[in-house]
C-alpha cells in the first residue's frame, strides 16, 4: 500500500505523508509527514487496524490515556485518523533515537550524557507506570530525542493494566535482547519488565554495546542464565544498573519511581564505601543467577525424571506382553519404584533408586537402579539400569560389569549396589584404566525379556 496521500486528522488539521521512511515500530511503518502550516511531523501507518477491533487500536486508546495527563517524558501521538482500514497515528517529529544517537558515537556518551539519558528514560517509565501502562517493547529505538530531552514512544504492544485479554494486549511480544527473564519463563509483563528492560539500555548507554546477542535461543538464555559483564563506570552507577538487570524481580526496585530517587546525579568515582557497595550488589546477582540455575536445573531434573519413568514403564509393559506370548502365566506389576516380573519360582525385579545425583547442567543421569533376580530363593544383582541424557533426547541402558583381566579374577557380569554404584561412577564416566570394565547397551523391551528368560533357564538347571 502506498504511504502517500493527504488526510484530514481527529483535530481537524490537514496532513500529508511524504515517502520518507523513518523506520517502523509496533504493527506500523512510520513515515515523515507534514502538517498544511508545514510544521514537520511523524506518521505511523499501522496497517489492517480497522479489522483487527480493539487489538488493532490498542495504540491509540494508550495514546488518548496518556493524552489526558501532563507528560514531559512521553512522545504519544497527538491526533489520529482512519484511511481506509489503516490507522494513522500523527507524531511530534523527533530528531533521532537513541539507537541512531549511540551509533553516532561509537567512543562512548560522555559521564553527564549518560546520566542525563538514564534520567530522561526513567522518567518516562515513571510516567507511563502512573498511567497503569506497562510498555512491553523498552529499548534504545524507542526512546527518542524530542527538543531536549529523551522522550519514550511506540506504545503499539504496550499493555494497559485495565485491558486483560491477551489478544487485546499481545502478550508474548517484545524485542529480543530486551525482553526480562519472567518474561521468558511465559509470565506476564509488569514494571518490573520494564524496569528489567532498561537496565539493559543503560548497559547499552554506559557501554555502547548491547548487553546480549546472538541467535534467539542463544538470547534466552544469556537472560536467564548469564552474568552481567563488569560496567567499566562508577560504582554507584554501575551498582544501579546491576539492580536493574536482577533475574529476580522481587530484587529489583520497587517502581520505576524508586529506581529514579536511586539513579546518581553525578560519576563519582567512589570511596571505598561505594566500591565496597559495589562487590556487594556483584555477589548478590551472582547468587540470584546461581538460585535461578539451581531452580531451573531443579525444574528440567524433575521434567526429566517423569519422561524416564514414563518410557521405563512403556519398554516394561512392551516386554510383558511379548514374555506373555511365550510364558502365558508371567505376572507384571509396576509400584512406581519397582517393575516386576514373576513366573513359578522366577522374580526380575528392576529397581529405581531415590537417590538423584547432584544438580549440575554437565551431569547426563536423571535415574539410576539395579536389576534384580530371584531365583528358587537365591538373589543375584545382573546389572544397572540407568537413563541419561544423550544430546536432545534421554536414553535408558543397561549396564554391566566384569573384573578387569589385569585382576585375574573370572566373573560373570554384575552389578553394583546404590553406593557403590554411586562410589564409582565418576571412574567410569572418567575413563583410563579401572578394576572393572562397564559393558553398556541400550534397555529395551528384547533386552529385559532376555534377562528374564536367563533367569528361568537358571532356574530350570536346578
Amino acid at each position: 500500500m502506498s504511504s502517500h496521500g493527504s488526510f484530514t486528522a481527529s483535530d481537524g488539521q490537514d496532513y500529508r505523508i511524504s515517502s520518507a521512511d523513518l523506520g517502523s515500530g509496533g504493527f506500523g511503518a512510520v513515515f515523515a509527514g507534514k502538517r498544511a502550516d508545514g510544521v514537520e511531523v511523524a506518521i505511523k501507518r499501522v496497517v489492517g487496524a480497522a479489522t483487527r477491533g480493539r487489538a488493532g487500536e490498542r495504540e491509540l486508546d494508550i495514546a488518548l490515556k496518556i493524552g489526558q495527563e501532563p507528560v514531559a517524558y512521553l512522545l504519544a501521538p497527538y491526533t489520529w485518523a482512519y484511511q481506509g482500514d489503516d490507522l494513522l497515528l500523527v507524531m511530534p517529529r523527533a530528531r533521532r533515537n537513541l539507537r541512531e544517537h549511540l551509533a553516532l558515537h561509537p567512543g562512548g556518551l560522555s559521564d553527564d550524557e549518560q546520566l542525563a539519558v538514564l534520567h530522561d528514560a526513567t522518567r518516562g517509565l515513571v510516567e507511563l507506570s502512573a498511567l497503569g501502562v506497562v510498555h512491553r517493547d523498552f529499548k534504545p529505538a524507542n526512546l527518542l530525542l524530542y527538543e531536549d530531552h529523551w522522550c519514550t514512544a511506540d506504545f503499539g504492544i504496550s499493555r494497559d493494566l485495565d485491558v486483560r485479554t491477551a489478544t487485546v494486549t499481545f502478550q508474548h511480544a517484545g524485542t529480543l535482547p530486551y525482553i526480562s527473564p519472567e518474561r521468558w519463563r511465559g509470565q506476564p509483563a509488569t514494571h518490573k519488565s520494564d524496569l528489567y528492560a532498561l537496565g539493559c539500555v543503560a548497559y547499552e548507554v554506559c557501554t555502547g554495546r548491547q548487553l546480549f546477542v546472538g541467535t534467539q535461543d542463544e538470547i534466552q538464555n544469556q537472560h536467564l542464565h548469564a552474568e552481567i559483564p563488569a560496567l567499566p563506570v562508577a560504582p554507584a552507577l554501575a551498582r544501579w544498573v546491576l539492580r536493574l538487570l536482577d533475574k529476580d524481580p522481587a530484587r529489583r526496585p520497587q517502581n520505576a519511581r524508586a529506581a529514579l530517587a536511586a539513579l546518581p546525579r553525578h560519576m563519582r568515582a567512589g570511596g571505598g564505601l561505594a566500591t565496597a557497595a559495589l562487590a556487594f550488589q556483584q555477589r548478590r546477582h551472582a547468587q540470584t543467577v546461581a538460585d535461578a540455575n539451581l531452580t531451573t536445573l531443579a525444574v528440567e531434573r524433575a521434567n526429566a525424571r517423569r519422561q524416564g519413568l514414563a518410557d521405563l514403564a512403556d519398554l516394561c509393559a512392551s516386554a510383558a506382553e511379548e514374555a506373555q506370548a511365550e510364558v502365558p502365566d508371567l505376572r507384571w506389576e509396576d509400584d512406581g519404584h519397582a517393575h516386576r516380573f514373576e513366573v513359578d519360582a522366577v522374580r526380575l525385579a528392576l529397581t529405581l533408586w531415590l537417590r538423584e545425583p547432584p544438580l549440575s547442567a554437565s551431569e547426563p543421569l536423571i535415574i539410576a537402579g539395579e536389576v534384580l533376580a530371584f531365583v528358587r530363593g537365591h538373589r543375584r544383582r545382573l546389572g544397572n539400569i540407568v537413563c541419561e541424557r544423550d544430546g536432545e533426547q534421554q536414553v535408558w541402558y543397561l549396564d554391566s560389569f566384569v573384573a578387569h583381566a589385569l585382576t585375574g579374577r573370572q566373573e560373570d557380569p554384575q552389578g553394583f549396589a546404590e553406593d557403590v554404584f554411586f562410589a564409582e561412577r565418576p571412574h567410569f564416566e572418567a575413563g583410563g584404566i579401572h578394576t572393572w570394565v562397564r559393558q553398556r547397551r541400550p534397555l529395551t523391551a528384547d533386552a529385559i525379556v532376555e534377562l528374564l528368560a536367563a533367569a528361568i533357564r537358571e532356574a530350570a538347571r536346578g
